[in-house]
């Protein structure tokens, strides 16, 4: 699984028990590709975070300043320093190949927009990845890829919610919701915050829609790695 959050904390935050459940629980092989932070101190609250969940991949944090303008103005900033957002998260999927890439809201969440960046970035990179004319370079090295399932977080066609409350083996029974509070109270600079891990709500954590997929619908819609043939 290939989770493109933006900010530190947006990967429990918006995703909920995600982390917790996959790659804690279920040992699934997970990468967080983290577009902005602001701080070393924030890059190091991540790190903790993700260990707290159980992801033991070293996350790709991007490093791209946090922006709120309009999304073509932010990956213009992103640009800058020949960052190449685009062709980045391109060369990333065809490197790691992910099963399952699962993205922001289209809107944001709350409206943020460098949110709403990384979603768009995310969705052109997943149909760009298995284009045999786009991005020449990384071909070389790692081929074409074409993603069997892309979920966005609260899309609103062929949703499922995940559940979690359901307690995790890994976790002496803790649920996914609690360890990803535990996980986001390692962000000790935005705690004090208004944010905090919510069970539903406007942006409930546990809703995704399935966006795009090369292995059909989901059915069972419990799982977002149903019909993925397990190893």
């Amino acid at each position: 699984m290939m989770l493109f959050s933006t900010h530190p904390d947006d990967e429990v935050l918006w995703f909920g028990g995600l982390l917790p459940y996959y790659a804690g629980d279920q040992g699934k092989d997970v990468l967080v590709i983290n577009a902005v932070y602001a701080h070393y101190y924030r890059r190091q609250e991540l790190l903790a975070s993700l260990w707290t969940c159980g992801v033991d991949i070293y996350p790709v944090m991007l490093g791209y300043p946090n922006q709120q303008d309009a999304v073509n103005e932010v990956i213009r900033e992103w640009e800058v320093k020949n960052r190449q957002p685009k062709d980045r998260m391109v060369a990333l999927i065809r490197q790691y190949k992910p099963d399952v890439v699962v993205l922001h809201d289209v809107d944001g969440e709350y409206g943020h927009s460098a949110h709403k960046t990384f979603c768009y970035l995310g969705q052109q990179a997943v149909n760009r990845a298995a284009d045999e004319t786009q991005h020449a370079e990384s071909i070389k090295q790692w081929g074409t890829w074409d993603v069997p399932k892309t979920y966005i977080h609260l899309w609103a066609e062929d949703q499922l919610r995940m559940d979690w409350n359901q307690p995790l083996s890994a976790f002496d029974g803790k649920t996914g919701l609690q360890i990803a509070d535990e996980a986001f109270h390692c962000h000790l600079s935005q705690v004090n915050k208004q944010y905090r891990v919510e069970d539903g709500g406007e942006y409930d954590n546990a809703l995704f829609g399935l966006w795009r997929t090369r292995v059909g619908a989901d059915l069972v819609k419990n799982d977002l790695f149903e019909n993925i043939p397990a190893e």
